[in-house]
């Protein structure tokens, strides 16, 4: 149930039925200080897919958490 229901919850962004941020996976292009990698962060979508990354205020660990997880994709994937 909870795969359909996120379905429809980013069908319904994309879509322009609901306004907001709504938690994907995207390409980082500087984005939180990271570029190249996919990670799931918050986004604004539109009908032509992504609009916006929505960069939330990290405290210094979070950020931290954040560029080890960058980092260990681009290590796995020989980046």
């Amino acid at each position: 149930m909870a795969p359909a229901h996120a379905s429809i919850e980013l069908i319904d962004h994309i879509r322009g039925a609901r306004t907001g941020s709504v938690p994907v996976s995207v390409m980082l292009q500087g984005e939180y200080g990271i570029d190249g990698v996919v990670l799931g962060v918050p986004a604004h979508l539109g009908s032509s897919g992504l609009v916006e990354v929505e960069e939330l205020q990290l405290t210094d660990q979070e950020q931290a958490a954040l560029q080890n997880a960058a980092d260990a994709l681009r290590s796995r994937l020989g980046l």
